[in-house]
């Protein structure tokens, strides 16, 4: 986002968008490598050349191969997971739990009067 604003702005100034070295090779310097012209020109055009690469190219906001790899291996993954737990799930009979002591005394009394004797007596005895 910050680069796009950063072009527009290059846009309007009618700025170039080109990134240029900032440090300039020095005349002495070319004198004491005993260095044509000409390579030193080729050499800053290829300086150019790279960091003009760097910012066209995608390289800080697109993934790495390991990643996009490790991406897809996990995409794969949880395919199998979900496809595993699907079937599993519609196998799964539904279990009838067993019931509790209290659920059985209510369910074999039929008379409310019978009830409250048969839980008196089993709670005090």
């Amino acid at each position: 986002m910050a680069l796009g604003k950063l072009n527009s702005y290059m846009q309007k100034m009618q700025l170039d968008h080109q990134l240029t070295p900032y440090t300039r090779i020095n005349l002495k310097w070319i004198k004491d490598l005993n260095v044509t012209h000409e390579s030193i020109k080729i050499l800053e055009e290829n300086v150019g050349n790279k960091m003009s690469d760097i910012i066209r190219s995608r390289i800080f906001t697109d993934t790495s191969h390991k990643a996009t790899e490790t991406k897809e291996k996990m995409n794969t993954w949880d395919y199998i997971k979900f496809k595993s737990f699907c079937t599993t799930k519609d196998a799964i009979i539904k279990m009838e739990r067993q019931p509790t002591v209290w659920e059985n005394i209510i369910a074999n009394d039929v008379s409310d009067k019978g009830l409250i004797s048969y839980i008196y007596i089993y709670i005090y005895i």
